[in-house]
């Protein structure tokens, strides 16, 4: 009865750390490299847009991958299956980023730059959650995959929020201005 209390606990905290906003990132094998050798440049408006969208989107496929794990009934495969599901949004997220073009605006080079190294970071976590299921062979395992896992969640919640701050933060001007009247942006301040 205890492993069954332990196995439900560890269920909870990782759905718990999943759903805060677990954020990993994709590896770079077989990352398709873009072939457009031209530069382009996008509206401010956009570019808050699209930035603050890519994270709404993304927090909401973290929460429906944790849901299976609320159940209690914790094994290394719903582990690994929500872990999975979890890269598989996060693949799109950091594609969704690198493709966003910086406006040629006061800030913008700051922004492209912020959403650049919270994409490595996230690159990084991966490699975090990965090892902590990697190191699952039974059951035992979980409760220590769980605690290393939610270290990364709560890591990349503040890797996260952090970048979204430091966005609407910008020096003044037209990107400024677009982070703060985004719609998109509002309800990912209201979430972060």
């Amino acid at each position: 009865m205890r492993r069954t209390t332990s196995v439900r606990i560890a269920g909870a905290l990782v759905a718990a750390g999943l759903a805060l906003g677990l954020a990993v990132g994709c590896g770079s094998s077989g990352n398709k490299e873009s072939s457009s050798t031209t530069t382009t440049t996008a509206s401010p408006a956009a570019f808050a847009d699209g930035f603050c969208s890519a994270v709404t989107t993304y927090e909401t496929a973290v929460k429906k991958a944790a849901e299976p794990l609320t159940s209690g009934n914790v094994t290394k495969d719903t582990l690994t299956t929500a872990v999975d599901s979890v890269k598989s949004a996060t693949t799109t997220f950091v594609a969704d980023l690198k493709d966003l073009d910086a406006p040629n605006t006061a800030g913008g080079t700051q922004a492209k730059q912020a959403v650049t190294s919270l994409t490595k970071a996230l690159q990084e976590d991966l490699a975090a959650v990965e090892k902590a299921l990697s190191g699952v062979s039974g059951i035992k395992d979980l409760p220590g995959a769980v605690s290393s896992i939610g270290t990364v969640a709560a890591t990349a919640k503040i890797q996260v929020t952090s970048t979204v701050s430091d966005l609407q933060n910008l020096p003044k001007g037209e990107l400024q201005d677009a982070f703060k009247n985004s719609s998109a942006c509002k309800s990912v301040s209201s979430s972060t």
